[in-house]
């Protein structure tokens, strides 16, 4: 079979491996929701191209930027120890685009800047393990997708060349690591901090010369649980 779009064989494949999950995991476990987060964080995004090749600073283009974000997720308890969280994070970055036609972070005083709405979907399968009377450590990963919806533009931004780069060589596609600390304040309640790393895997065929840590995003994360 031959696909057209370059993209098109990694979204066979993601569609697949969902259609999988969808079809055989709820007939393995009995899913029922046992708990959801309401959850606060920062989000860090590494910008590597503040200068070009040439050793001149990138017009536009600003230090790795810091967003405030907030979130909620579900636990489907698959075990007492094996959870699967779906969840959805929303924070806001602006971006515009530089004369190569790569698109980096900026600041809202730069020309043609865009506001991004980041949406953040993940499906973490997280294994908990007690470590104190009413400590718990938790260690999860997720195949995350990054959703990026263009908002307020600030100038003259290209908002179509924005959003397309966004997608395009499926930079949209995240991997996700995390490790959290619970504490049970109450049997129905629990607090903890969490950190995520969603490591840019797309650089490996985008053919930008940049430094893998371009686009990676880290994030530490506050969160109230609540039992159901």
């Amino acid at each position: 079979m031959r696909f057209a779009h370059p993209n098109a064989r990694f979204l066979v494949f993601i569609l697949a491996v969902s259609s999988f999950a969808a079809f055989f995991v709820p007939r393995t476990y009995a899913l029922n929701v046992g708990d959801i987060d309401a959850r606060l964080g920062l989000f860090w995004i590494g910008n590597g191209y503040t200068v070009d090749a040439s050793g001149n600073p990138v017009q536009k283009s600003d230090v790795s930027p810091l967003a405030g974000g907030a979130g909620i997720d579900l636990g489907f308890h698959l075990s007492p120890s094996l959870t699967l969280r779906p969840a959805i994070d929303l924070f806001g970055i602006e971006y515009a685009m530089t004369t190569s036609g790569k698109v980096v972070p900026t600041q809202i005083e730069s020309a043609d800047a865009l506001l991004m709405l980041n949406v953040l979907i993940s499906a973490p399968l997280t294994m908990t393990f007690p470590i104190a009377d009413k400590l718990q450590l938790s260690a999860g990963v997720s195949p995350s997708v990054l959703l990026r919806i263009p908002t307020i533009g600030y100038g003259s931004p290209d908002r179509a060349a924005i959003t397309a780069y966004m997608y395009q060589s499926a930079r949209f596609f995240y991997p996700e690591a995390q490790i959290g600390l619970n504490y049970l304040f109450t049997p129905r309640v629990q607090f903890g901090l969490m950190l995520r790393t969603l490591f840019p895997i797309f650089h490996f065929w985008d053919g930008e010369q940049v430094p893998f840590w371009d686009q990676m995003i880290a994030s530490g994360t506050f969160f109230l649980r609540f039992t159901l």
